[in-house]
């Protein structure tokens, strides 16, 4: 399965490992060639340029079954109009945003219509980031994962910014069509 991934180093780079070792074939948007050389060596496919372009998101997503933004406040909600338009443009099915401050990209991801899987790993208020708990990337690097291999038409929103989540099971919303 085809997978192109955008965002935050720390997380791409532990999400390209375990979908590489999984057989998946990642790819990654990259403007830093340092970075993206980082990626080639990992085992991954990149195209150079600015993550957040329309035409080169859809020219990377060509046969990508889903497309991950892992968003970790920098790009914000207007700026995620370009991802989810190159995306619609490539004929991507779903959509994984995993935002690690609570951007407020939560309502754009929300107004789309198509599949989409929101991990909201940082906390909506920061709370976390102040108590200095923030999730590893290991583990959301899994949970991109698990969302990525779920079946079926997906409209689901996981509250991971809780360290008892972790522990006791995850905190889970579901939306309809």
């Amino acid at each position: 399965m085809s997978v192109l991934i955008i965002g935050d180093e720390v997380v791409v780079r532990a999400t390209i490992e375990r979908l590489v070792a999984e057989g998946d074939e990642v790819r990654v948007v990259e403007s830093d060639p340092r970075v993206g050389e980082e990626w080639r060596g990992l085992g991954a496919h990149v195209a150079k340029g600015a993550a957040l372009d329309a035409d080169l998101i859809e020219r990377s997503a060509q046969n990508c079954r889903s497309i991950v933004l892992v968003d970790d406040g920098r790009i914000g909600a207007e700026s995620v109009e370009e991802v989810f338009e190159g995306a619609a443009l490539a004929g991507v099915e779903r959509t994984i945003v995993c935002t690690l401050l609570g951007a407020g990209i939560e309502n754009a991801l929300r107004g789309r219509s198509g599949q989409y899987v929101l991990l909201m790993a940082g906390g909506k208020r920061g709370l976390l980031r102040k108590a200095g708990w923030v999730a590893p990337s290991e583990d959301l690097a899994r949970a991109i994962d698990a969302a990525d291999d779920l079946g079926g038409e997906v409209r689901l929103e996981l509250d991971l910014s809780e360290q008892a989540a972790w522990r006791l099971g995850l905190s889970v919303r579901e939306y309809g069509e």
